[in-house]
This record gives C-alpha cells, structure tokens and sequence, in this order.
C-alpha cells in the first residue's frame, strides 16, 4: 500500500487523464466488439468496420505503455494516431446512417443511436488525449538511462506495442480476407463452405475467366443495334441459345423514399462468352457488347451499348468478399436522374444456401413467434464463395414450427429455388393451464342424430403465470360424441376436455321429408345408424352412416335391415339436407356460386353451379362476351373437398354434355362456392 501511494504521489493532471483515457478507449473497444454486427450499416461489410474497435484497442495498449514510460511522453501520440485512425473509418461509414435519418427511409440499415454513441465516445476520447499532451505526467524530472530495471522496462513496453500491432494487422488481415468460414459469435455456431458444401461441387464444363475479349477483338464491336438485339433476343437476362456460357452476372437495386413512399428498382446483367451482354434495368431491356482486356493488356471490365446511351458501363474491381465488380446504370425518371448500383462476379453456378441467423436466439418459449425477418439467407456458390441472396424474383420462404403444438428441438426450413437449409431450434414446453368454458348462451347443448358439431360461442382459455389469452377454437380438434352425449376439445398438451349435452332422439326432430326419384318420402333418422324410409305407404328399415363435418349430417345408406326390395333399391347411396324453420327436407336442387371465372371472357366473373343430390353431375353456367353476348351451360363430373356448404372447394373433373363446346376455355377447373338462390341465376338453364 506504501509502494501505491508512493508511486501516485508524484503523478500530475496529465497522467490521471491519460489514464482515464486509456480506460474509457477499453470501454469503448468492447463495447463495439458487442455490438459492431447489428449496428454498422448494410455498406460497412466490404469496409473492415472491425478496424474501428482494432484501433481503439491499439489506443489502450500504447497509451498504458505511455503512462508506465513518462520518459517517453512522445508515445502517446501514437495512441492519439490510433484513435484518429479509428475515428476517420467511424467517420467514413457514418454519413449513410444519416442519410437514411433525413431522408426518413430504412435503406442503409444499421443502428443509428449506437452509432452516434460510438462518435461521440470517439470525440470525447480524442479531446482528452489532445488536453492530456499538453499537461505534465510526474512532478520528477525523468531523465533517460539505461539501467538493468529501464532496459527491461523499455524492452516490455517495445513488445506490448509490437504486439498489439501485429496482432491488430492480423485481425485486420483475417477480417478482409475472402475465407471461407462463417462463424456466428452469438450462437457459436459455425459453418465451414469446405467441408459442408464440398461434396455438392459441380463439374462445371465451362471456365469463365478463361474469355478474353479486348474491344478491337469484340466481334460485336462493329454491329448494328439491331444485329445486338436479335442475337440477344428479348427475353431480358436470358439467352435461348443453349450453346452459351455466362461470365460474368450482375444484380443490384436503386431504392429511394419520398414523402412515405418508398420505392426499389431492380437491374441484373448477364455478360456471355460470345461478348455479348443483356440484362433488364428498371423493367428495360438493356444489351451490347464487353471487353475485360485493354490494349496495353492490363484487366478491365467495361460494357458497350451500342446505342451511346445509358448502358455504357466501365466497371471497377469491387473489395467485396462475394463481388469482383461493381458499376453504376444510369437511371432517368420524370423527376431526375438516378444511378442504379450493379455488383458482378465471375459467374459460377450455385450449389446450396445457408442462413446466417445473426445475433437471434434459437430458443423459444412455447407459444413465441419465431420471427426470420432478421436472418440473412445466403447462397454458396460453386467456387465455395458465400454472399447474401439478391432475387426478388424468387422470394425465402420459410417452414415454422408450430410452437403452440409442438416442443423440443424442432426444424426451421429456409426454401429458394431448389435448394433448403435447416436450422434447429428449441422449442420450451407448454407450461400453461388450459380452461374449457361452454357456459355461454351461444354454445349448442342439444343436437339431434343429424347434427353436425357447433363450436359457435365456445371459449378456450391458456393461463399462465405472466398472462391470460383466449384460443382460437377453430384451430383445436373438436369431437362431437353422441353416444356419450358429449363435446370433446382436445387442448394443445393433448389433454382432452368436455362439456355435456343432450341428445334430441324425438321422432319429430329427426324426420326428413322430400323427394326422391320425384315420389314423396318420409325418412326418420332412429339411431346414429338406423333410419326408417316410407315412400308411397311402402316401408325400409336400412342401416346408415352420418358422414360430415358440416352443421347438418349426410346420411350415407350402407345396406337393408328389412323391409320392402323395390324402395331400398330406389334410395340414392348418399342423401344431404337442408334445415328451414326448423323443418329437415331433401331438397331438389341447390345452387351455389363462385366468383372465379370459368372463361377468360366471362362477362360479371361470376360462375354459377347447380347440384342434384345424390347426382354425380353438376351444372355450371356462365355468361361471357366473344363476338357478341353468349350464354355456357355444361354437365360435368366432380369432387369436393368438403361437404356441400359454403367454402367448399368444386372441383370439375370431366365435361357429359355441353353447350355451344366452350369445355376446352375453362382456364379455372376448381372454384370456392358459396350458396345462392335459384333467383341468381343469369339465365335459366336448358340442360
């Protein structure tokens, strides 16, 4: 304690702010470490942002080596030199982050608060070391010798700083260099290119950086537009000649925000091995020919339209890790003119993708939303270089997990294209208690032979210490047990719960009257797989199955108990119903519509469908315009794929009879039919 209070006796202003500065740059250094990945701008990958924390670390070490050297003031300015360093690359990045703050638009990405942190961290660290350089560090004269105690001294002080910036290039070094690792410091997962997409390498029988083209050797050089134009043809990035290799691609987008609106533009290019380029910008078609070769031979990558106009292109080498090229598409709009950013890279094929998940966790609670939009998808290409996925053409989509039904370890599914990429992730187990309540009015207590469940007011509730919320009833499993006189809910644990009803057995409430094979019948339903049938005084007793999900039951007739031969063998297989003012009958007809078009030229957009019950057939009709007003009615074969009711899906399998032999422009076999009344019929049918 002695030897501390004798070593700060002597110690002025400039050394307590040297220190302190040297204290505050740590700080500063691991907080960027912490955070530099979500923070920095889209447009800081290719710039090394970790520069910023390496020299802010390198201001920490020399500025301690300064402190423990007073003889050797002179270098701190050294450490100032670092800070300065770190400082003019936070300053390089920074103005985009702005930009995007004036201009109210979400371009660049990044955090702008954090940033602004980081600035002001970095200024501040600046003004103390400058006020420090001017201020004494010990009260003692310091002279310089080289004793046996200082040699040791100097020579440690000479290795820390050696070291750090060894170690600092190193980094530098590292962070630049085109690896191909991919670690995430959050999850500590990590992939290795090499040794997980090694093996999907295709032999590609086409080496791209083996054209070479110089503008005097461009067979292209000399042609017309139009000689461009039909080789390249019009369909934008594409070529129909098969014979042709790409060498180069490019892609890139113009976004821009005014006033709210926010809008992209999107431009890809591809350059082929017989020198000529085609490619799409802002939905425009764009071509001519390229050269990589200028005539004192040194590399280039310059593009040529032939028409002087807004493609011509003289590329320049990109430091990105995925790109070699970068360029810049002149955009004109009515407002002004823009320049549209186009990145290339010596084409290679793809072979997989992979998702970088950031900094997100990959556990969740169960019930927690897993939410992608913070992942990056990235694709893997044949020469094992790993970028982000540019295709607004062919959009991510994603499998998820059910964290309401299902816990444990559990797939994430990333789809492009025809590749995929799995992400485990864990889900927590169902900690909540789950509440049936069928007390409300609204909730169907008493139900007849022929009904259907009704889930219509009943409430399902999910309890937990932190929260209460109320389940959707229609995404539970539902059982209507008549035998037992019960509704059974199947909660998301698989826990079963039920409330009791009761069963209407009357005679009077499960009779059906209607027609069937145009003779007035009396059905009445007397067991969930009995029914008694009376057509004209004449009586069946048949053994039946209620089939269907719907409020009202099918009956499906499986086979004669007793009774008479001749009406058994009348009843259709299946027989559907409908309710009204409280009275069961088989109607004759049903009529249902869909707002899907059953022709192109169809006039409201309305199609129109007419059921027989127990028919296989179905009537469709529709009106449309070609070469005057027409009327189309067909008899068609069918499936659906519920009972009949609204929302159900029609779908037409086969044409019978037709009219006027307009079958073949049906462009929509299936439709969602909703019921209607004979009323709404365009026109009265003929088949």
């Amino acid at each position: 304690m002695e030897a501390l209070k004798n070593y700060f006796k002597d110690k002025k202003i400039g050394f307590y702010l040297m220190l302190a500065d040297a204290l505050l740059g740590l700080v500063f250094s691991i907080l960027f470490f912490t955070t530099y990945k979500t923070s920095m701008a889209n447009n800081a990958v290719p710039h090394t942002p970790e520069v910023i924390g390496i020299c802010a670390l390198l201001f920490f070490v020399i500025e301690l080596v300064a402190i423990a050297l007073p003889e050797y003031k002179f270098i701190h300015l050294g450490a100032i030199a670092a800070m300065c360093f770190s400082f003019m690359k936070q300053i390089y990045l920074f103005p985009n982050l702005i930009a995007d703050q004036i201009n109210n638009v979400e371009f660049q990405g990044g955090n702008f608060p954090l940033n602004c942190v980081y600035t002001i961290m970095q200024v501040a660290i600046l003004a103390i070391a400058i006020v420090a350089s001017f201020n004494d560090i010990t009260s003692k004269e310091v002279k310089v010798s080289f004793t046996k105690n200082n040699i040791i001294r100097y020579s440690v002080g000479a290795l820390l700083i050696i070291a750090t910036t060894v170690a600092s290039g190193t980094s530098i070094a590292i962070c630049k260099a085109n690896n191909n690792s991919y670690e995430d410091i959050a999850t500590g997962f990590k992939i290795n290119v090499e040794k997980e997409f090694a093996d999907k390498r295709i032999d590609y029988p086409y080496d791209p950086s083996s054209v070479k083209y110089s503008k005097a050797n461009n067979p292209w050089s000399n042609k017309t537009t139009g000689e461009i134009e039909k080789e390249v043809g019009k369909n934008l990035n594409q070529r129909e000649d098969d014979d042709r290799f790409l060498v180069y691609q490019f892609e890139g987008f113009y976004a821009e925000g005014y006033q709210g609106n926010y809008s992209k533009t999107y431009g890809y290019l591809s350059l082929w091995d017989d020198g000529l380029y085609n490619g799409i910008q802002d939905n425009k078609n764009i071509y001519g020919y390229w050269y990589n070769i200028e005539e004192d031979g040194s590399d280039c990558l310059v593009m040529i339209d032939n028409r002087g106009t807004n493609a011509n292109m003289m590329c320049v080498k990109s430091n990105s890790k995925f790109y070699d090229w970068t360029a810049d598409i002149k955009l004109d709009f009515s407002w002004g003119t823009r320049s549209l950013k186009i990145n290339g890279f010596l084409y290679t094929p793809v072979i997989g993708m992979y998702v970088d998940t950031g900094t997100d966790k990959l556990t969740y609670e169960y019930g927690e939303e897993i939410n992608t939009s913070q992942w990056t998808a990235m694709q893997v290409r044949n020469d094992l270089r790993v970028g982000a996925i540019f295709d607004p053409d062919n959009t991510i989509t994603w499998s998820l997990p059910n964290t309401k039904k299902y816990s444990g370890k559990q797939i994430v599914r990333a789809n492009w294209t025809n590749f995929n990429y799995d992400i485990r992730v864990n889900v927590g187990v169902d900690t909540g208690t789950y509440v049936l309540d069928a007390t409300n009015e609204e909730v169907k207590k008493k139900y007849r032979f022929v009904d259907g469940l009704d889930t219509s007011g009943i409430i399902v509730k999910r309890v937990t210490d932190a929260k209460e919320e109320i389940l959707d009833i229609s995404t539970l499993k539902s059982e209507l047990d008549l035998k037992n006189k019960k509704v059974n809910v199947i909660m998301p644990n698989k826990t079963v719960q039920s409330y009791d009803i009761v069963l209407d057995d009357s005679e009077a409430s499960n009779t059906i009257t209607g027609l069937i094979n145009g003779k007035n019948a009396t059905m009445v339903v007397k067991s969930l797989d009995k029914m008694i049938v009376t057509i004209e005084g004449k009586t069946v007793e048949v053994k039946i199955e209620l089939v269907g999900s719907s409020l009202l039951k099918n009956i499906k007739v499986i086979e004669k108990i007793s009774g008479d031969d001749e009406i058994f063998a009348s009843l259709p297989n299946k027989i559907s119903m409908v309710e009204k003012d409280g009275a069961l009958t088989i109607p004759e007809k049903r009529f249902f519509t869909s707002t899907a078009k059953a022709n192109p030229y169809s006039q409201d957009g309305n199609t129109y469908f007419i059921f027989n019950p127990g028919d296989e057939t179905v009537n469709v009709m529709w009106t449309f315009t070609y070469q005057g007003p027409q009327t189309q009615e067909m008899k068609c074969k069918y499936t659906l794929s519920g009972d009949l009711q609204d929302g159900v899906i029609v779908t037409l399998e086969s044409c019978i009879k037709e009219t006027n032999n307009q079958w073949t422009w049906t462009s929509n076999k299936s439709f969602t039919i909703t019921e209607c009344s004979e009323d709404d019929l365009p026109f009265t049918p003929t088949i």
